[in-house]
C-alpha cells in the first residue's frame, strides 16, 4: 500500500509537468502580446458577425488551445474575448464550457488517453488509438446535432437557422480532421484539427460561405437587440458591400488598450509567422518527436546508458539516463517490485512547451509585459490546486488498480460487482460515471484514471467490447467538464461573474444529458 502511494505521488509529475508547461507557454504568449495580436486578428476577421465570432473564437480557437494545453485554459482565454465583443456573460460561459466538452478527451496533447487510459487500464498505443477513434466518432455525431443548439444560447435562434450551413461547415472543418487524425494518433486530434478548423473557418467567413445576415444579437437573459448597429452582417445581401465596416473597425479599435493599438496595423508575412510562432513551433516540435522514423522519439526515451544509479535505502533505486529519463525501481522493496519512470524530454513539458515559450520570450524580449521570472512565479502559484488534486487522484488510482489490474485489485472487484448487479444496464451508467469523475475533479484525465479500470472490468465481465465502454467513459469524462463547479467558478471569476453557478447549470445540463445519450447509443 505504501509503495503504491509513493508511486501514485510520483506519477502526478507527468500531468503536472504538462500543465506547468502549457501555462508557461500561454503566459509567455500573453506577456509577448502574441495572444493579444491573435485576439485582435480574430475580431477583425469576424467583422462583428455574432455567429462568425462564436464559431471562430468559441469553437475553432478553443479547439486548438484545448489540444495544446487543456485543463480549463480554452474557456478562460475565449470567454473574455466573446464578452468584449458584446456577447452576454453567463451565456458565453455556458457555450465555452460545453464546447470544451467536445474536445477535452484529446486535450493537453491527448493526456486523458495516453496517460489516463494508459495508466488506469494499461492500454497499449494501439488500444489508445482505438479508444480515441471511437470517441472521435461519438464527438463528431454529437457536434453535428448539438453545436447549433449550443450556438443558440448566444445567438438568436432565427439567426442560427439562417446560418446553419455555415455552422455545420465549420463543425465539419473540425470533426472530419479530428476523426481522421484519431485513426492513427491519440495525441494530435484536438491540436491539429483546431489548427485546420481556424484556417478553414476563417476562409468560410472571408468568402461568406453559408454566412447570412444576422438581424438580432442577444445582449442578456432573454433579450435581443438589433444587429444593425456596427454590424456588417445587417446587409440584406451576403455579397453586398459591407456598409458598416467602418463602425465595426472602430468598435474593434475602441476595445483595444492604447498600449496595444500598434497591433491594429495590417501585419506582414513575417509578423504573422512570428506572432503565431508559439503555436506552430509547438506543433512542429510535437510532430518531430513523435514520428518514429525521424529517430528522436527513441533518443528521448532511452533508459540507458545511466549517468546516475543511486541506492536510496529502502525507498528504492534511483536512476537517470543520458536522455534524462528518471526512474525509481523496487519502491520500498515491495514484493511486486513497483517501479516508476518519467521521460523528461519526451513528455510534453520542456519539449515543446518550455522551448516554444522561451523562444517567444526571446524574440519579443523588448516588449515583454512580464519578466521570465514573473512568469515562472505565476506558473508555480497556479500549479498548487492541480498538484493537490492530481496527487490525491493518482494515489487513489494506484490503490484501486493494484498490480496490473488483477483479480484482487479493488477496481476489478468494483467493476465485477457493479456489472453483476446492473447487468446490461451498466452501459447506461458508464457515461454517467465518466461525467461524475469530471464533475468532481474538473479533469477528463482524472476521471479516466479513477473509473477506467472499473469500466474495463465491467465490460469484460459482461462480455462487451471494453474499448467501446472505455470510449463511453472518455466521452462522459470529456463532457462532464461542462458541469464541473470548479470549472464554472474559474471561468466566471475571469470575467467578474458571481453567484451564477445555478444559472449556468440550468442551461448546460440538458445539453450534457443529450450528449451522453447520443454517445452511449453510438457506441
Amino acid at each position: 500500500v505504501c509503495a503504491a502511494v509513493v508511486k501514485g505521488s510520483l506519477q502526478a509529475l507527468v500531468p503536472c509537468s504538462i500543465i506547468a508547461g502549457a501555462i508557461f507557454l500561454f503566459d509567455s504568449m500573453e506577456s509577448s502580446r502574441c495572444l493579444t495580436w491573435m485576439r485582435i486578428t480574430m475580431k477583425k476577421i469576424t467583422n462583428d458577425h455574432p455567429v462568425a465570432e462564436v464559431m471562430l473564437i468559441g469553437w475553432a480557437f478553443h479547439y486548438l488551445v484545448e489540444g495544446a494545453s487543456g485543463f480549463g485554459t480554452p474557456a478562460c482565454l475565449a470567454v473574455p474575448v466573446l464578452v468584449s465583443m458584446g456577447h452576454p456573460k453567463v451565456e458565453s460561459i455556458c457555450v465555452l464550457l460545453v464546447f470544451n466538452g467536445f474536445s477535452a478527451i484529446f486535450g493537453a496533447v491527448g493526456t486523458p488517453l495516453w496517460f489516463g487510459m494508459g495508466l488506469a487500464v494499461g492500454a497499449t498505443e494501439d488500444e489508445q488509438v482505438s479508444i480515441g477513434s471511437k470517441c472521435a466518432t461519438a464527438i463528431a455525431i454529437n457536434a453535428f446535432i448539438l453545436i447549433p443548439v449550443v450556438v443558440s444560447l448566444l445567438v438568436d435562434r432565427a439567426d442560427v437557422i439562417r446560418n446553419i450551413v455555415f455552422i455545420e461547415l465549420s463543425v465539419a472543418c473540425t470533426v472530419i480532421p479530428l476523426f481522421t487524425i484519431a485513426q492513427f494518433s491519440a495525441e494530435f486530434p484536438s491540436l491539429l484539427s483546431g489548427l485546420i478548423s481556424i484556417a478553414c473557418t476563417a476562409t468560410l467567413i472571408h468568402f461568406k460561405v453559408g454566412l447570412k445576415p444576422c438581424e438580432r444579437r442577444k445582449s442578456g437573459e432573454g433579450e435581443t437587440v438589433d444587429a444593425g448597429q456596427g454590424q456588417t452582417v445587417a446587409d440584406a445581401e451576403v455579397g453586398a458591400p459591407a456598409v458598416d465596416e467602418v463602425p465595426a473597425a472602430k468598435k474593434i479599435a475602441d476595445g483595444v488598450p492604447e498600449a496595444d493599438r500598434d497591433l491594429l496595423a495590417s501585419p506582414t508575412v513575417v509578423d504573422v509567422a512570428l506572432r503565431t510562432m508559439p503555436l506552430w513551433l509547438t506543433v512542429v516540435l510535437l510532430i518531430i518527436t513523435r514520428i518514429e522514423d525521424i529517430g528522436l522519439k527513441e533518443a528521448l526515451t532511452e533508459k540507458e546508458p545511466l549517468i546516475i544509479d543511486w541506492k536510496l535505502g529502502s525507498l528504492g533505486q534511483l536512476t537517470l539516463s543520458s536522455a534524462f529519463v528518471i526512474g525509481l525501481s523496487n519502491i520500498l522493496g515491495a514484493p511486486e517490485k513497483i517501479a516508476w519512470s518519467f521521460q523528461m524530454l519526451y513528455v510534453p513539458f520542456i519539449i515543446p512547451f518550455f522551448v516554444a515559450g522561451s523562444a517567444t520570450l526571446l524574440v519579443y524580449r523588448g516588449e515583454l509585459r512580464s519578466s521570465p521570472k514573473q512568469i515562472l512565479g505565476g506558473v508555480a502559484r497556479r500549479m498548487k490546486k492541480p498538484l493537490i488534486a492530481l496527487l490525491g487522484a493518482l494515489c487513489l488510482v494506484e490503490l484501486l488498480r493494484g498490480k496490473d489490474v488483477n483479480a484482487d485489485a479493488p477496481a476489478f472487484i468494483i467493476g465485477i460487482r457493479l456489472s453483476e448487479a446492473l447487468s446490461d444496464a451498466f452501459i447506461v451508467l458508464s457515461a454517467l460515471l465518466g461525467s461524475l469523475g469530471a464533475f468532481f475533479s474538473g479533469s477528463t484525465t482524472v476521471s479516466n484514471l479513477t473509473f477506467g479500470a472499473v469500466q474495463k472490468a465491467a465490460a469484460l465481465n459482461l462480455g462487451l467490447n471494453y474499448e467501446a465502454l472505455l470510449a463511453v467513459q472518455g466521452c462522459g469524462g470529456s463532457i462532464g467538464n461542462a458541469v464541473c463547479l470548479s470549472n464554472i467558478i474559474a471561468v466566471s471569476t475571469v470575467i467578474g461573474v458571481e453567484n451564477q453557478e445555478g444559472a449556468v447549470m440550468k442551461k448546460v445540463v440538458p445539453i450534457v444529458a443529450a450528449f451522453l445519450v447520443i454517445a452511449t447509443v453510438v457506441m
